[in-house]
């Protein structure tokens, strides 16, 4: 699916659905509406609106069906879902960013978090001096960022300097940035510890720690050689088994041996690398093949990687491969 340009300026139409941001703001006799809220003072010829919910006309600026007050329509543009800028000042959905500095700030991603049927702002921008980072309420300062070196990772929670991995404006706390990885969720590692969010989960093994998919997409779910985990809480596996997406499949693994370290080709672990980075998951029986061409004859991974899927990037054999290279 195309990414929404969220910068792009659109003319209110005479129809709303809750579910088409495009339709958000309407007009009905010379009004203007965002959802079922009358913009007051609203001028129609002029008024122009933005997929995260600002929007201007020739007098005045607004998020939702609220003024921005002080803000400049001339100058007034949406730099991404999350924030929008004038010649003076950066505005969010609450108001003023008082410390970034319009005229050189930038976006570093496309500012929403995505959920089940909703979209809320959400990520980070910087400046020269200050980075900053806003997840549906103020934006926040990363006080321990490095603006020239910053990043966004553009999931709408981390973002890493050449020092630091931070989670939020929260630093992942003893992390070794050229070895820390994202492995699905909120799951991160890097080769010593695993974090969930911002915070490390002391009893996993990095070396066996895998993401599972569970019965219900928003469930974090993760497993290693001791424990069964939800979020950074272990459970019991019996628990654990209630949750996962297909538990009679995942029951005969658990006890699985590891994939042979002799199979990890710099071909597997490359192609495995890719899969993951580029959800290219119609490449899995490439994979199979590489495996078997590498001496791997265990008959579940391989048929697993050919088989129908559905796969997902925390899928058990990417997560081992990626795991044990």
């Amino acid at each position: 699916m195309p990414i929404p340009d969220y910068t792009m300026e659109l003319i209110p139409g005479n129809v709303c659905r809750d579910d088409d941001l495009t339709t958000l703001y309407w007009v009905r006799d010379g009004q203007v509406f965002y959802r079922h809220y009358l913009v007051r003072g609203a001028h129609f010829p002029t008024f122009r609106f933005y997929l995260g919910g600002f929007a201007k006309d020739q007098r005045n600026c607004y998020r939702q069906s609220r003024k921005l007050i002080g803000a400049s329509p001339s100058a007034f543009r949406a730099l991404n879902f999350a924030y929008a800028a004038d010649d003076r000042h950066v505005w969010t959905w609450w108001g003023k960013a008082k410390e970034a500095d319009a005229t050189i700030f930038a976006v570093c991603d496309d500012g929403v978090r995505h959920g089940d049927g909703y979209q809320l702002p959400a990520g980070y921008g910087k400046d020269k001096n200050r980075v900053f980072y806003m997840d549906a309420g103020k934006p926040s300062w990363v006080r321990q960022a490095n603006p020239e070196k910053f990043v966004s990772l553009k999931d709408a929670h981390f973002g890493k300097d050449d020092s630091l991995v931070f989670c939020g404006r929260h630093v992942l706390q003893g992390v070794r940035v050229d070895h820390w990885t994202k492995i699905g969720g909120y799951y991160s590692k890097d080769d010593r510890r695993v974090y969930y969010f911002n915070r490390q989960i002391r009893a996993a093994d990095h070396i066996s720690f895998e993401v599972v998919p569970s019965g219900d997409g928003d469930l974090q779910l993760a497993r290693d050689k001791c424990n069964c985990y939800w979020n950074d809480n272990i459970i019991v596996k019996d628990e654990f088994l209630k949750k996962v997406a297909c538990p009679t499949c995942f029951e005969n693994r658990l006890e699985c041996a590891p994939t042979d370290l002799h199979c990890l080709t710099s071909t597997v672990v490359s192609l495995a690398q890719a899969i993951c980075d580029d959800r290219a998951f119609n490449r899995m029986p490439v994979l199979a093949d590489a495996l078997e061409d590498a001496g791997c004859a265990n008959q579940e991974i391989l048929g697993h990687c050919r088989g129908p899927g559905p796969h997902v990037r925390a899928c058990w054999v990417l997560a081992r491969i990626l795991a044990e290279s």
